[in-house]
Order: structure tokens, then sequence, then C-alpha cells
């Protein structure tokens, strides 16, 4: 029975070696992301680093580190801060929110079934009813809240999460670049080997 690969093979439509060895390269890493394609042979892979994600990010990181440092140098921050606390206190207050409703939920449900009096035959399921309402219940006592930082911390803390952001982009974009570089490198062989333009 014929595969994939094979089956353009037995049908006729593929007959040169060239042919057939650009269609198996699809199933190999270099090419890999091109196995779903439909028949038909590799193609060159484009890639546009100063356009990638990675690239993207890192742009973007870099941009509003200098927009906060320059804010920070004129004293502009207490705004951007005051938002940050307002966000914050927004979010914890919709945490308490839907902590309580999932409580009353869970409690109410609870009760039901704690005083649902069923058949012997269904005292297991009535069991795994509560285990199910016990092991869904949120694990604390009390909803999350996010602690409002000081604004000394708050700064801080920014410009730690912007250096990390610069240094894992850059880190993945030289990645990403080194993986098309490898990935060239076996398109070269291919089309060299073969004497073909990919």
């Amino acid at each position: 029975m014929p595969t994939g690969y094979t089956a353009p093979v037995e049908d006729g439509t593929v007959v040169t070696l060239e042919d057939f060895t650009l269609l198996c390269a699809r199933s190999f890493g270099f090419a890999v992301s091109q196995r779903e394609d439909g028949l038909g042979p590799v193609k060159r892979p484009e890639f546009d680093a100063e356009n990638s994600y990675h690239a993207t990010a890192l742009r973007r990181a870099k941009n509003e580190k200098a927009r906060f440092e320059r804010l920070k140098g004129q004293g502009g921050l207490e705004f951007t801060y005051q938002e940050y606390v307002a966000e914050t206190n927004l979010s914890n207050e919709e945490s308490v929110k839907n902590f309580n409703l999932e409580k009353f939920r869970y409690d109410a449900m609870q009760r039901k079934v704690e005083t649902w009096d069923a058949p012997e035959l269904l005292e297991s399921l009535k069991a795994f009813m509560l285990d199910q309402i016990k092991i869904s219940r949120p694990y604390k006592d009390e909803p999350y809240t996010t602690e409002i930082k000081s604004f000394v911390d708050w700064q801080q803390n920014k410009l730690d999460r912007f250096d990390w952001d610069i240094e894992y982009h850059q880190e993945q974009l030289d990645k990403d670049i080194e993986r098309h570089n490898e990935r060239m490198r076996y398109f070269d062989a291919l089309q060299e080997s073969l004497g073909v333009v990919l």
C-alpha cells in the first residue's frame, strides 16, 4: 500500500529522483513545517527576522522601557502609578466578588447534596458528588488579591520586567535566526546535490 510519499510514484506523477527527494524532504526537520502543505516539492522557507514575533516584541520592550525611563526622568510616573493602583484595586474587587459568588454556589450545591435523601443504591453517587464539590472548591479560604507595591518597588518591578523581556526576546530572536540559518544549510545542500533551484 503506498504512503503519501510513494503514491505519486505509484500513479506515475513523480518519476524523477529530484521530485521524489523534494517530496520526501518535507518529512525532515528542516522542512517539516511544509509536511501538511499537500503534494509537491519543498520550498525554501522565507524568514523576515526584522518582522518576526520576537523582533517585534524586542522593539516593543525597548520602546516601552525608553518611554518609562523618559517619564521617570520627567517625574511623570505618578499618573501611571495611580493607574496601576486603580487597576489593581479593580482586579482585587473583581477577584473577591467572583470568589464569593463561587463559594456561595458551591455551598448551596453542597447543602442540596448533603440533604438529599438518596436511596441506598445511590449513596456512592452522592459521595461522588460531594467529592467533586470538595475537589473543585478553591483551595484557599479567601480570594486571591494582589498586593499593591510601593511607588519605588513598582518602578523597579517595571524596569526589571522590561529588562527580562528584552533579554528573553533577544535570545529567542537569536535562536530563530540560528534555526533558520541551519535550515538554509540543508536547503542549500539539497539544492546543490540535486542541481535544482528551490
